[in-house]
């Protein structure tokens, strides 16, 4: 794998840095030239999950998120972060009447990628993942 097929982020444990992530993954991903759907899927994915574990970990304020992509034959990613205590997310598909809130972003990132394993060892948590790569332009 060359070097340029991988991209590495790190972010703090702040709302603020939602925006950031959405502007540098558009940024950065461009340059692998992927379809304007795989980079779509990626964005909504990795910013739910950001969103996710900003919001409901137990990490310190002062956490780093640090996130991985690698351009494989697909998109493998990889987000780790410190928490206090972790809890696997439960994944049901939401009641219309609780749209867009109550899991349907979890919800569709189980939808959108694959082989999503969720690790957790001595307060290091981490989050991998598969997307497809998108063939139409």
């Amino acid at each position: 794998m060359e070097k340029s097929d991988c991209l590495f982020f790190s972010y703090p444990k702040k709302t603020e840095a939602v925006p950031l992530l959405r502007e540098d993954l558009r940024r950065e991903l461009a340059i692998w030239e992927l379809s304007q759907k795989t980079v779509n899927d990626c964005c909504f994915i990795l910013i739910e999950l950001f969103t996710n574990f900003i919001r409901h970990s137990e990490s310190p304020d002062d956490s780093l998120y640090k996130i991985e992509i690698r351009k494989e034959k697909e998109l493998c990613f990889e987000i780790s972060y410190q928490d206090r205590s972790f809890h696997f997310p439960e994944v049901v598909k939401p009641e219309l009447e609780d749209f867009p809130t109550n899991g349907f972003g979890l919800y569709m990132v189980h939808r959108m990628a694959h082989d999503i394993q969720y690790q957790y060892r001595e307060r290091d948590a981490s989050v991998s993942l598969r997307l497809a790569l998108d063939t139409g332009r």
